[in-house]
């Protein structure tokens, strides 16, 4: 008995370190050059950026769609992997891992000529472990719009998870990689498109 009082007194440990320790799960920033908003409600949560760059479209296009681009934006996946392609869309699987998790999933993507968008859709999620929070539906896009200043480039995910006691904490953690992720794709796609013809 003492031992199951015990036991309950960690999990609520736990549970409250794990609460007290999350930053804000909504948060609109900016900097001179990349704006960024995150909001969670729930276990789902939204992000959208939105960048200028001095680029070529097209060149930008094949950042956004190209499988040797997605490899090369995804430094921290343990493997990317092209399963199929057509001449405007293709299928991408990644696997993420670490120490005590992992995760397997394929994406399909789609070039939209006419509203100058890639579209990206999840397709499939899979964990090692029932304890962490699945992907069950995600999707987004990368659009390029014209403005005075340049191009302006706008990337837009939303995605929806299964509940866990691990679901806030995890969603702390995507934020995080979400912000790094679009400013390694605004350098990225600086360096790749300077000298496009």
């Amino acid at each position: 008995m003492h031992l199951n009082i015990f036991k309950m007194q960690i999990k609520k440990r736990i549970f409250f370190l794990l609460t007290f320790n999350l930053l804000s799960l909504s948060i609109i920033a900016n900097n001179d050059d990349i704006q960024y908003e995150f909001s969670q409600t729930d276990s789902s949560y939204t992000f959208t950026s939105t960048f200028t760059i001095k680029a070529n479209q097209e060149c930008l296009i094949h950042v956004f769609f190209d499988f040797q681009h997605i490899k090369a934006l995804a430094p921290t996946a343990e493997n990317v992997q092209l399963v199929n392609k057509g001449s405007n869309w293709n299928k991408i699987s990644y696997i993420y891992e670490t120490f005590i998790f992992s995760n397997t999933s394929v994406w399909y993507r789609k070039i939209n000529k006419k509203a100058d968008k890639v579209d990206f859709e999840l397709i499939s999620s899979t964990n090692n472990s029932s304890l962490m929070p699945q992907m069950t539906s995600s999707s987004g896009y990368y659009q390029i719009i014209s403005t005075k200043d340049g191009l302006k480039v706008k990337y837009y995910q939303e995605c929806t998870l299964t509940k866990s006691v691990f679901t806030n904490l995890y969603i702390n953690r995507v934020k995080n990689e979400a912000v790094e992720f679009i400013n390694w794709l605004n350098k990225y796609a600086i360096s790749a498109c300077q000298d496009y013809n």
